[in-house]
């Protein structure tokens, strides 16, 4: 017996009994001892499904256990080429999923099995335990992390087949293993670096343990080379109950875990030594659907339930510097989302943006601060500072030589710019730019009104017209957002009415798709009446010849000019050359014209003003 082997039954992993207790009514299958990675038998190789595309392969087993990793050859980051994600892969691995009927636990992979295949990007298997059926999918899917389809979604479908109602749960755990090691450690959001054993969960009495959005795994903290993420939740499926980052050795097989404060699972015998190989370093992740038993799902005969996660490739903007090199996350991409009579972007209308800094200098920093700097249309979550601590523990304001820190924020996005935006962190010298992507939310008008100086338009009316008839009618909410779905794809113009305000006209167009490219949030700034001069038309009324629309600038700006008639509908498009401050001028003809009241908008660089003409032609004598 090699010195590794002995290491296993030392910890009472090669006699197929778990040496640990296991919950009253808990039922555990024989743990599968994990070999040494220079063994021929290390993995199946012999896999009986394999899904894969140019970044991402998910390998899956008639017994339904599974393995992810990165195809040779991924034409989009040279790190991430033919890398593990999970221990085993290429084979299929050491994931472990089991379901509990009942109170009584069972491992899935002993089950009756409909034999694993691939349809399109979805490799399926049917597995049947007792009387509960469970369809288990790895289907490739787009990452919000990197906008590719380099991540799988791990889908679970438990349908009670028995003509009596069961009690159901599930728990699936995953092996995690980037590249070479296999202790792999995390970075949440709000929690930091978790290299120790970690528990969430969805106790309303433990708001601040809730169950993350999301986890970013590395093969090294302080200097990554593979990355992968999961995403627990927002994804249309019921919300995991508790989520635990933990030692693999000690709970395959097992339906609970009991975290041990402490327990390293990157150097677990504690010698200061990252082996990065098990039993030392083996980290996992486990996921549980329905626990504890009082939160378990009543399936009546025949009725179904639906559980994901996504799991693949993770992705982050690195900018190195001194003191610190800057690691920046978000979601690369934010869908839009119809809501009720409003809309968000992101998980439910916020996002975390989070901010890595490695000390590279041989000396404590003390005092450090960092800033995320937001464009118009993102904006932090009510009570943040933009600027904040950078602190390996909280409340130490240092950051000591090798170590990481790390800073969050909640962020909110209003839609207000689509497609290609840019969030900026900065801290000393050193500032690191990261792109989101912000999709259109088809068959819809939608944006944020505000007053002139920014502040949230609430209880405006929002009415909006195609060729000059109205189509639809809102009002804004609290934060002066506004939604108008259910229109087909066209240009349309949208009045906005406020309280006290003259009213506004925009233009907005509405596309099919969320390709930004085919539509226009509206974003109506609101001027309060007669507070702005810096733009004015002579003369007023107007009989004959040229309307002179006068406006101000501060600096040079590329001008437009917009004419409205007086349903609202956009007749005229003017653009004004401003090569430097001052007064400028853009010319109307209203030989044209009906007689009647006319709107103008004009805008210039980020500033903007509107107005009326009054035309008024002589009658012929």
């Amino acid at each position: 017996m090699n010195a590794f082997a002995r290491r296993l039954r030392s910890r009472g992993l090669l006699c197929g009994v778990l040496a640990f207790p296991v919950a009253s009514g808990a039922q555990t299958a024989p743990a599968a001892p994990k070999v040494s990675r220079v063994s021929p038998r290390a993995v199946r190789l012999a896999a009986t499904a394999r899904n894969a595309n140019a970044y991402i392969d998910a390998v899956l087993d008639d017994n339904g256990k599974f393995s992810i990793g990165t195809v040779l050859g991924n034409p989009r980051r040279a790190s991430d080429d033919g890398q593990k994600l999970i221990f085993g892969y290429p084979g299929t691995g050491t994931s472990d999923t089991m379901v509990r009927i009942d109170g009584v636990s069972s491992s899935i992979h002993a089950g009756a099995s409909s034999g694993a295949g691939v349809s399109g990007s979805t490799a399926s298997v049917t597995l049947t335990v007792g009387t509960v059926q469970i369809l288990e999918q790895l289907s490739i899917t787009r990452s919000p992390s990197t906008r590719f389809e380099d991540t799988v979604q791990i889908r679970f479908k438990i349908t009670n087949t028995d003509s009596v109602a069961h009690a159901v749960s599930l728990r699936t755990q995953l092996d995690t293993q980037l590249g070479a090691n296999d202790g792999a450690p995390f970075r949440v959001p709000k929690a930091g670096e978790v290299t120790t054993d970690t528990g969430f969960d969805n106790d309303p009495l433990t708001p601040d343990n809730d169950i993350p959005p999301s986890a970013l795994v590395f093969d090294n903290l302080g200097n990554p080379t593979v990355i992968s993420q999961f995403t627990f939740r927002d994804l249309g499926y019921t919300t995991p109950d508790r989520v635990v980052f933990g030692y693999w050795p000690v709970s395959v097989g097992a339906w609970d875990y009991t975290i041990v404060p402490g327990r390293s699972f990157i150097d677990n015998n504690g010698d200061g030594v990252i082996s990065g190989g098990s039993p030392d370093s083996d980290s996992s992740v486990i996921v549980w659907w329905g626990y504890p038993d009082a939160n378990a799902f009543n399936l009546a005969p025949g009725a179904s339930k639906e559980f994901s996660i996504l799991y693949g490739v993770g992705d982050y903007t690195f900018c190195p510097g001194s003191p610190f090199g800057i690691g920046l996350t978000s979601p690369a991409e934010l869908d839009g989302n119809v809501q009720g009579a409003g809309y968000y972007y992101g998980n439910q209308s916020t996002f975390t943006v989070s901010g890595f800094f490695s000390n590279v200098v041989a000396s404590t920093v003390t005092g450090a601060r960092a800033t995320l700097n937001l464009l118009p249309g993102f904006q932090l979550l009510g009570g943040q500072s933009a600027t904040k601590p950078v602190e390996y523990a909280a409340g130490s304001g240092i950051v000591p030589p090798g170590k990481t820190a790390q800073v969050d924020w909640d962020v909110i996005a209003y839609g207000r710019h689509l497609g290609t935006q840019k969030l900026s962190l900065t801290a000393g010298n050193n500032t690191c730019l990261r792109d989101v992507y912000l999709t259109a939310i088809p068959n819809a008008i939608y944006g944020q009104a505000t007053t002139d100086a920014g502040s949230p338009l609430a209880g405006a009316a929002i009415t909006v017209y195609n060729r000059g008839v109205v189509v639809a009618a809102a009002s804004t909410q609290s934060d002066g957002r506004y939604l108008v779905s259910g229109l087909p794809p066209g240009e349309y113009t949208v009045r906005l009415s406020g309280t006290g305000l003259p009213d506004s006209y925009f233009q907005a167009r509405v596309a099919a798709g969320s390709d930004p490219a085919d539509a226009q949030t509206v974003n109506p700034g609101a001027f309060a009446a007669g507070a702005d001069a810096d733009a004015f038309v002579y003369p007023n009324p107007i009989r004959q010849g040229n309307a002179k629309i006068s406006f101000y600038t501060e600096a040079s700006a590329s001008a437009t000019v917009e004419i409205f008639d007086s349903s609202g509908r956009s007749i005229k498009t003017i653009s004004v050359d401003a090569p430097g401050p001052g007064w400028h001028e853009a010319d109307w003809s209203v030989d044209s014209a009906a007689n009647g009241v006319y709107f103008y908008k004009v805008t210039a660089g980020s500033r903007s003003n509107r107005g009326k003409i009054a035309v008024l032609k002589r009658r012929p004598q």
